[in-house]
């Protein structure tokens, strides 16, 4: 109904432009009529707002042209002229500014929605409009409305959904645990019998052979305790050889201390012999400064003082000679003694060692002692165990017969508990994949409450 009055009334207002044309103060008055027409209309769509503006403004162009021909010169028109475009100027820009603003409002709510708020209403005085921006407002309120039920739903469900999953998985995990728990009981019961059995088994050979082995034992028994007089004769003799090896140790002990001493003596010696050469070197400074003192005044004597001067030189040469001489002998001193400081630090360790190797031989002599009594008491001890096994091949027999027995009974028990430990594993893999169902239910249902969570209703 607004669309159709208000293409009527740009309708009108262009006729009233073109008789204005001829009548030039029917036009003026048409163009006030039009104007507030235009302003009495209240909300429009945009796109016939901004059409009426600009015909409104063509208007006012085609009076102008109209005026220059009618009323050339006529100053009190122009006036009339001017005043009107101001006020069509006026017009257009506050549609457009009232266009903008209701742009704005709408934008603003889009961006709220996008952001996930759906907690609002649009502005009542939008919605209720019948174009473009009324209707587009119309359908961004039933988008909130519709958006509010269905996440309240969700919410409500999703809630549910995590109340049942936590109630589920809890069961699920007690059964597991359960099932895991006689599983595991189960599985140990079938291993230890499985174990037993091949115990048995073990047993009833080990028994078998056990008496066949109790007479080569006996014979054993004989040849060891021969070997054990032949061990205490060697402990003896080790004994012996032990005390010579003290002896040698010792002798060695006192050649190392007399060569530490020697040693020591060299480094002392190389160090006298050091300030020795201090000495030489000193005098030979003091000579090469007094050759060149000779040169000195050998130069003043002129040639009377020539032979003297070469005879300075020469002592100058050998004082230089002598100072590199008595350099290297340092350097060979301060080498002598590094390795004479190294000597006394190596034959110091050597005196260690050889202390320790004698302790040792000392300790591996009392061993071959300690070994010598041992041997005698293995040697009553076989003699005992020899009487001890001939006991035990006489009772072997009834001990294979009883243990054939119990290796029968634990075949039939591990036959049976194997095909229970196979039965409780299945139910324990069926308990286990119900708890894993669960736990994926329960995260899928926590996904979905963090989902509706972020948005606002």
């Amino acid at each position: 109904m607004k669309m159709t009055l208000r293409l009527k009334i740009i309708g009108g207002f262009v006729t009233v432009v073109a008789v204005g044309a001829i009548v030039l103060s029917l036009s003026v008055s048409g163009f006030k009529n039009c104007k507030d027409q235009l302003l009495a209309m209240g909300s429009n769509t945009i796109p016939q707002t901004l059409e009426a503006a600009k015909t409104c403004n063509n208007a006012v162009m085609l009076i102008a042209d109209v005026r220059g021909y009618l009323l050339a010169g006529d100053t009190k028109f122009v006036d009339r002229y001017k005043a009107t475009k101001r006020e069509n100027d006026q017009l257009l820009e506050g549609l457009i500014e009232h266009a903008s603003t209701e742009i704005r409002m709408v934008t603003s709510d889009l961006k709220r929605i996008a952001e996930g708020d759906y907690s609002f209403n649009v502005a009542e005085a939008v919605v209720g409009r019948s174009d473009e921006i009324g209707q587009m407002a119309s359908a961004m309120q039933g988008v909130l409305t519709t958006m509010r039920g269905i996440l309240g739903q969700i919410a409500t469900s999703s809630k549910q959904l995590a109340d049942s999953s936590e109630g589920l998985i809890a069961g699920a995990e007690q059964a597991a645990q359960a099932a895991n728990h006689v599983a595991g009981s189960i599985a140990e019961i079938a291993s230890g019998a499985a174990n037993q059995l091949a115990t048995m088994d073990e047993t009833t050979k080990f028994v078998e052979k056990m008496s066949s082995g109790i007479n080569q034992f006996a014979d054993h028994a004989a040849v060891v305790d021969v070997t054990t007089k032949k061990t205490l004769q060697a402990a003896q003799t080790g004994e012996d050889k032990v005390k010579s090896a003290i002896s040698q140790i010792e002798n060695i002990s006192n050649v190392v201390t007399s060569a530490n001493e020697i040693v020591i003596t060299l480094g002392i010696r190389s160090k006298e012999i050091g300030q020795i050469v201090d000495t030489i070197s000193g005098i030979a400074g003091q000579t090469n400064l007094l050759a060149l003192n000779a040169a000195i005044e050998a130069a003043r004597a002129g040639e009377q003082g020539r032979g003297f001067a070469v005879v300075a030189e020469e002592v100058r040469k050998l004082a230089e000679q002598s100072e590199q001489a008595a350099k290297q002998i340092t350097a060979l001193i301060s080498e002598i003694q590094d390795d004479t400081d190294k000597a006394v630090v190596a034959m110091a360790a050597g005196t260690d060692e050889v202390s320790m190797g004698i302790d040792v031989v000392n300790t591996a002599g009392q061993s071959f002692i300690d070994i010598a009594g041992l041997v005698v008491t293995l040697s009553e001890q076989t003699r005992n165990i020899l009487g001890s096994i001939q006991d035990m091949a006489n009772n072997s027999q009834q001990i294979v017969d009883a243990v054939k027995k119990v290796s029968q009974i634990g075949t039939s028990a591990a036959v049976e508990t194997e095909i229970v430990s196979a039965s409780t594993q299945e139910q324990s893999a069926s308990a286990q994949e119900i708890a894993a169902s669960s736990k994926t239910l329960g995260k899928m249902a926590e996904e979905l409450n963090n989902i509706t969570s972020s948005f606002k209703v």
